[in-house]
């Protein structure tokens, strides 16, 4: 029994060194009675949006979007910006004392050019430079006859939504204007300041390089002089009795990198 025994216990140790050796062998694995736990994956509900990471910005690899942010178009950037203007132009109010807009001018078809910068994501600051032409007002009935326009100067636009897709702005511009008629043989062409023009629009911002959209423009000004040319003779002078005028403006805007 006792040699029994000795047996048992001398098999029972060399098993143990054996499985001691191996395990410490490179390559091998010992196996266990007991699965080994792992940690449950987290799940993601499917209606949850995607991790940050993912929501990279259009047309521009690598950049990384605001996770925070709820905006839907293209990312605006900050830098030059340039934009084209045009519809319909109506006169309002009195050019001088006694002359109605509307006498001396007709509607016109303005083109404005609007270059410079955005200094920030909402803030453009720029300046502007249109050319209307369009016909002469009820004073020229039956005539032929012709009318433009010339606007100059700076302006500043806010945007509300810089980074959506439909960006709604408003902006203010100051600056200098003159208009001319010209009918038979002889021209009249006013100058003077323009106070202000009060503009608002809708951009739709088709991606990072182009929009357009629907704008208004109001302008109010006021025109302190005034050149006659007739018969190859000219006559420059002040407008007397200066009132207040008026353009408004209702049109297309066509903007690069809006």
């Amino acid at each position: 029994m006792k040699a029994h025994f000795a047996v048992c216990a001398a098999v029972a140790s060399t098993l143990f060194f054996v499985h001691a050796a191996r395990a410490d062998e490179p390559g091998v694995v010992v196996e266990n009675d007991h699965p080994a736990t792992t940690a449950p994956t987290p799940t993601r509900p499917s209606d949850a949006p995607p991790p940050a990471y993912q929501r990279t910005t259009k047309g521009t690899p690598g950049e990384i979007d605001d996770p925070d942010s709820e905006d839907d178009g293209p990312r605006s950037r900050v830098g030059f910006q340039m934009a084209v203007r045009t519809g319909y132009s109506i006169p309002m109010g009195n050019a001088a004392n006694g002359v109605k807009m509307s006498d001396a001018f007709g509607g016109q078809v303005p083109v404005i050019v609007d270059i410079g910068g955005k200094v920030h994501p909402n803030i453009f600051v720029g300046g502007y430079l249109g050319l209307g032409f369009g016909g002469c007002g009820d004073a020229f009935q039956g005539q032929s006859c012709l009318s433009d326009s010339l606007t100059i100067g700076a302006e500043i636009m806010f945007s509300i939504l810089p980074h959506s897709r439909f960006n709604p702005w408003v902006g203010y511009g100051i600056g200098l204007a003159a208009s001319a008629v010209a009918a038979n043989n002889q021209t009249a062409s006013l100058g003077g300041v323009d106070f202000g023009h009060f503009m608002g629009g809708l951009d739709f911002r088709l991606t990072r390089g182009f929009g357009i959209g629907p704008f208004v423009d109001f302008g109010v000004g006021q025109y302190s002089s005034v050149s006659e040319t007739a018969n190859g003779a000219t006559v420059d002078d002040s407008v007397a009795g200066k009132t207040i005028h008026e353009w408004l403006l209702l049109g297309a805007k066509f903007t690069i990198f809006p």
